[in-house]
């Protein structure tokens, strides 16, 4: 037999399962059936593991999120957080199978609250958020990184006790834009909004306000149609941010959808469902932009489109998926699991049914007649078949004991091999349960079904050959008083025994049709046929329930004759089953014992006591010559007996261990056992009658799963270094070209570069074409974290790409910015740490003057910058990275950052979608002031002067806001006009940024071109992202960096380093970026950054620079020390440390001059030298590499790194003549 890839085979999910299922960001489906968590491999569409440890139904489950930091000693794994109907929490670590940590004393507390959803907070793996009945939240901590982890209780908010608030609480979302705070729907539509919280503080979030959603409030500018809702499609199903935009959330009702902005609490668009088409149940967001999926309750999957026409926003439906739909039209009471969406492909969408798990392909094909014109289609692409429980009735073949025939209460047969473990075929047989079934052969089963007909039975048996599906009814004319309770067909197939519930049994001679004269005019227990190789005849042996009598007969030609009668003793009353073999004939009975009739080596019997209860079952071992015996008892309990010397080898207790009784076992060989359980699983226990959960070995499946955790830490991370470097894989050593880059080589012996050859076959031509398509370092390693599913080395490779493709096709703009940075005045930075109020005053005169200057620079730099095409990115067909991106020549390539970048993306297109909404909420706005003091803001930060105004010149004598608004009005027409009061205007706004009113402040600078004013206000008082908007929006390329650069410097204070590397990325600041990336450590990052730098033809002039300073400082080191020693020993000591002080300063200076891009601002940090940084990154990549096992790579790396690589390779790789000594 071959080896177990998981012990339990799980059958259909429940209606509690419907919610517990999750796509993870390294690839893996984890879904719940019954009280178990299935994990699925989507690539090679089978199942890798099922864990068992719950004691309920599981209600859902939650990967954490991947924090991957390439660390060896902390290495990550797949975590896994699920929780059932009795409140139990467990965390698993599935690919090791093994219980992390769970909740504590389960079975002692009072009140076992059921676990509605879990969360896991971003960005940290060792904190979630669970909602349990009726309202409690509770805030966890699980301390991962112990040796031993347990969950820590860190608050916890139940809304009856604390808020008053008698309602049920249904799900809640985590708004991750600011900080962290929540949205909690309830069971009466109520939307409850919480304050800001911090994991690390015991201290819970409050109710901060509550939105009843009227769902029935339409008006025809969401939709033409008019609707009037029942009280029962108010109840909200599920609620969802927009993860482009976190101040929108999705509110789906029955019959509707409402898309809610938060930013001014408002309704902004509506779905309407079609009468015809059944009820939303769930929404599905994907990374395809401006696309709704919706799954329906009759199966059916709808994708709506939105479409923006007169500043209005409608969403139509483009297809429909109806092939779920019609088969559960023929099934009441289908199941459906909820819909998961893939992480890296918004186009492929996985759901669970009763028993069949589905993969759905949503795709377009464009008309023949028309280019621009595409037809969308749903397509079923993949299809996995379960266990269709309730199973009942199973037999394992004696002629193939890897295949395992079931019988099911819907009339289907499922053939199950244990060779791929699955379901090799099925077969639909009754409209009634299977009651029977048998192997006769290798290809054919015999068995039998009954169905209620008014007061009588329709008892049916057929014979089901598997391999061409045909089949055959047996003709023979059945009782029709009484059910059939078991059948017997001889190992001749020609003689068939029937047992009735109640009748006497008969035996058929299907040759002839022919029905013998009854041998027993009583009921009987058991039933077993014996086959006779040298003769016709055949034997067969039974026993009755009330006599202590066991009856052997024989037939022959047609003739049925008696042979013998075995006699019993008193306490072999009442037999129950039969089994027998060349060795031993065996009874067991309702008390618990066995009668064996030993037939060899000598003919003896003896009776067995093995317990107390019925037993219900007894199947001797499959070796002909073993003496093992399975006897399984009425309560589910299963033993182990050895026949030899009369003794109970292992046994287990039903009621104590497990939460589901066994009702039908079998050997598969010599040592396992498979179990018919009443969940609708099949377990395999081992010769110990243990079932646990296994561990997955990817070396055992026949199609390899593509999940790359799955494999040994450093076997995933050497992988993952191949694929940053492009999966290059050459013959020899001497066919590499570039000693920085890594190759898998053929013909190295090293263990891992056999590892890599071996995954790279098992890799799919998909993967490896998406490689072949990029070009750079950093194109490869948004590839790679996509197909690792870290979303953080994502991020930060696409700003790195993004802003590499940028500086390089600006590099003039670049040299202009530095030579103006140089130029400073050296007292700017003293400037910066004076008193606000006197700098305001001494810089009115002098930004009066540059005003003008600055206005052109502005516009040349708005010219040079914005060159980006707005393409659209709609289009839903897309790989990893954008098929429009490798389209275009790789000279021409430039990588857009999508909307949830923020402040990152280019200018032109966030003033673009700014305005946009700005225009769209301006269609809402009506009489509402505090809508329209919103809308005034964002036109104001745009310079849509003009469309502003007018609205402010709406404001009422009476509105408290009117003198404001009136003075922005002066200030604004004052803009239009240029009128001479900017410099009173600037003070008003000045004094109100200082008094604490500082977005008025802002505001009344900005409308009267004071950008840079603004900015430097706000940053003052630690309004920073403001500030950074201002910039971003308003001031030339020289002037924002410098913002930017104050900002970052905030960052750093802050101790918020990954933060202050995307602003330096975004300012061009790459010397600083590799800094901090040497300092946190992630010395892979750091490597692959240079190299990608060095690419793009950055960071090289400035490292042959600092060569030739070093070399200029290392001379004049060295004249230094020679004059010092010939220097006065007793000068005096304060002397000789202003001579150092000066000498440093100097080295610094020099240095400094040779770092591009070196802000005039004073930074909270001083900057390595680059040479330095760099040769740090090389030898610590080359110690991580050579901790994975890739040598050669590792020592190409030291090879250029000096004196400290000659050590480390003199140190690692020992030459031939100290080895053989």
């Amino acid at each position: 037999m071959n080896q177990i890839l998981y012990s339990i085979i799980p059958g259909t999910i429940t209606k509690i399962n419907e919610n517990a299922i999750n796509w993870g960001l390294q690839g893996l489906i984890a879904f719940g059936s019954h009280s178990a968590i299935v994990i699925f491999d989507p690539v090679s569409f089978s199942i890798l593991q099922v864990l068992d440890g719950h004691d309920s139904e599981v209600v859902c489950v939650q990967w954490s999120p991947l924090l991957n930091e390439n660390d060896l000693e902390n290495p990550y794994h797949s975590i896994l957080a699920s929780g059932d109907v009795l409140g139990q929490l467990i965390i698993w670590d599935p690919i090791n199978a093994k219980i992390i940590t769970k909740l504590p004393d389960i079975k002692k507390r009072k009140q076992r609250r059921k676990i509605l959803e879990i969360k896991w907070i971003e960005q940290n793996k060792n904190y979630l958020l669970t909602l349990q009945t009726p309202s409690i939240i509770t805030l966890w901590n699980i301390n991962l990184n112990s040796t031993n982890s347990e969950i820590i209780e860190i608050w916890q908010l139940d809304l009856e006790k604390t808020n008053d608030i008698h309602e049920s609480c249904l799900f809640f979302e985590l708004n991750t834009s600011q900080n962290y705070s929540m949205i909690i729907g309830s069971d009466t539509g109520n939307l409850f909004f919480t304050n800001e919280f911090k994991i690390h503080k015991k201290r819970p979030p409050k109710i901060l306000r509550k939105i009843k959603t009227e769902s029935h409030e339409t008006t025809k500018f969401f939709s033409e149609e008019i609707y009037t809702p029942s009280p029962q499609d108010l109840t909200i199903k599920q609620i969802q941010f927009d993860p482009f935009q976190k101040d929108i959330l999705y509110i789906v009702y029955a019959r509707d959808i409402t898309i809610l902005d938060l930013r001014i609490n408002m309704a902004i668009s509506r779905i309407i469902l079609n009468e015809a088409r059944s009820s939303f149940i769930q929404l599905v967001l994907t990374k395809a932009q401006n696309h709704l999926f919706c799954f329906h309750e009759d199966g059916s999957l709808s994708i709506w489109v939105q479409r923006v026409t007169n500043k209005v926003i409608k969403y139509e439906p483009i297809t429909f998926c109806e092939q779920l739909r019609i088969i559960k039209k023929k099934n009441d009471g289908f199941i459906i699991s909820k819909l998961v969406a893939s992480p890296f492909k918004p186009n492929n969408f996985i759901f669970v049914s009763e028993n069949e798990i589905w993969k759905l392909t949503y795709k377009t094909k464009r008309k023949r007649m028309q280019k621009k014109e595409y037809e969308p289609k749903i397509l079923l692409t993949g299809l996995f078949e379960l266990i269709n429980s309730p199973i009942t009735c199973m037999s394992v073949s004696e002629y193939n004991r890897n295949l395992i025939g079931i019988g099911t209460e819907k009339g289907n047969i499922q053939i199950f091999s244990l060779e791929k473990f699955l379901i090799k075929s099925s077969f639909f047989i009754l409209n009634s349960p299977i009651r029977g079934l048998k192997w006769i052969s290798e290809d054919k089963i015999i068995c039998f079904g009954y169905k209620m007909e008014e007061n009588s039975y329709k008892n049916q048996i057929f014979i089901l050959d598997i391999q061409s599906g045909f089949l055959k009814e047996i003709q023979i004319k059945l009782a029709e008083n009484d059910f059939i309770r078991k059948i017997k067909l001889s190992p001749k197939q020609r003689y068939l025994a029937i047992l009735y519930n109640n009748l006497k049994p008969e035996i058929w001679d299907l040759l002839f049709s022919e029905k013998f004269e009854p041998i027993y005019k009583k009921k009987i227990s058991d039933f077993l046929w014996k086959a006779n190789e040298r003769s016709d005849k055949e034997t067969f042996v039974f026993a009755t329930r009330k006599e202590a009598t066991g009856f052997l007969c024989s037939i022959e030609d047609q003739t049925l004759s008696p042979i013998s009668n075995i006699s019993f003793p008193k306490s072999m009353t009442k037999t129950s089953c039969i089994d027998w073999n060349r060795l031993v004939l065996i009874f067991g009975n309702y008390s618990g014992n066995l009668y064996c009739a030993f037939i060899k080596p000598e003919f003896k019997t003896t009776i067995i006591q093995v317990g107390v209860t019925r037993i219900d079952q007894i199947k001797l071992s499959p070796n002909p010559n073993s003496f093992l015996l399975l006897v399984l008892f009425i309560d589910g309990e299963m033993s182990i007996i050895n026949l030899k010397n009369y003794q109970k080898i292992t046994s287990n207790t039903s009621k104590l261990q497990f939460k589901y009784r066994i009702t039908n076992a079998d050997w598969i060989s010599e040592t396992k056992i498979v179990a018919m359980c009443s969940d609708g699983f099949l377990r395999i226990f081992d010769d110990k009658l243990i079932c646990q959960n296994t561990i997955i070995n990817i070396n055992n499946f026949t199609k390899k799963p593509q999940a790359p955790y799955l494999f040994p830490y450093k076997t995933t991370l050497s992988l993952k270094t191949a694929f940053q470097y492009g999966l290059k894989i050459i013959e020899n050593s001497n066919e590499i070209e570039d000693e920085e880059i890594f190759y898998i080589i053929k013909d190295d012996e090293n263990e891992v570069n056999k590892q890599l050859i071996e995954i790279n076959s098992s890799i799919s031509n998909k993967t490896k074409k998406g490689i072949s398509k990029c070009d750079n370092i950093p194109e490869l390693c948004i590839f790679t974290s996509l197909f690792f599913g870290d979303q953080k080395e994502e991020r930060f490779w696409k700003l790195v790409l993004h802003y590499l493709q940028f500086f390089s096709n600006n590099q003039e703009l670049l040299k202009e910015i530095e030579n103006q940075i140089e130029n400073q005045n050296k007292n700017e930075n003293q400037k910066e740490n004076q008193n606000q109020n006197q700098n305001i005053n001494q810089n009115q005169n002098q930004n009066q003057n540059q005003k003008e200057n600055e206005n052109e620079k502005e516009n040349e730099k708005e010219n040079i910058i914005e060159h980006y095409d707005d393409d659209d990115e709609t289009e839903i067909q897309k790989q990893i990275l954008e098929d429009e991106y490798f389209s275009k020549p790789k000279k021409e390539r430039l990588f857009s950052l999508s909307r949830n970048f923020g402040l990152f993306q280019e200018t032109e297109k966030l003033k673009q979608d700014r305005l946009q909404t700005a225009d769209f909420h301006q269609t809402f706005r009506g009489n509402l002031y505090p809508l329209g003091k919103i809308i005034i803001d964002d036109y104001n930060l745009l310079n849509q002067h003009s469309k502003s105004l007018p609205i402010l010149m709406e404001t009422q004598m009476k509105n408290p806001s009117f003198f404001r608004d009136m003075m922005f009005a002066i200030a604004i027409s004052s803009q239009i006009s240029k009128d001479q009061t900017i410099q009173t205007i600037k003070q008003i706004g000045s004094n109100l940024i200082l008094n604490g009113n500082h977005h008025d402040g802002a505001e009344l600078l900005c409308c009267s071109g004071l950008h840079e004013e603004a900015c430097n206000l706000l940053q003052n008082i630690g309004k920073w992202t403001y500030s950074c908007r201002i910039a971003k929006f308003h001031l030339p390329f020289e002037k924002s960096k410098l913002i930017f650069q104050k900002y970052a410097n905030h960052l750093l204070v802050q101790k918020n380093q990954e933060k202050a590397i995307e602003i330096f990325l975004m300012i061009g600041d790459f010397h600083s970026v590799l800094q901090f990336l040497v300092e946190l450590k992630k010395f892979d990052l750091a490597y692959l950054f240079y190299l990608s730098c060095k690419k793009f033809g950055f960071l090289t002039k400035i490292e042959e620079e600092n060569l030739k300073e070093n070399l200029k400082e290392n001379l004049k080191e060295n004249e230094n020390e020679n004059l010092k020693e010939n220097e006065n020993e007793n000068e005096n000591e304060n002397e000789n440390l202003k001579e150092n002080e000066n000498q440093n300063q100097n080295e610094n200076q020099n240095q400094n001059d040779s770092i591009s891009l070196k802000d005039f601002i004073q930074k909270p940090f001083s900057l390595i030298p680059l040479n330095d940084l760099i040769l740090k990154s090389k030898i610590e990549y080359g110690n991580f590499v050579f901790q994975l096992g890739l040598i050669n790579f590792a020592k190409n790396i030291w090879i250029n790194c000096g004196e400290r690589g000659k050590e480390l390779i003199g140190k690692n790789f020992p030459k031939k003549e100290e080895k053989q000594n």
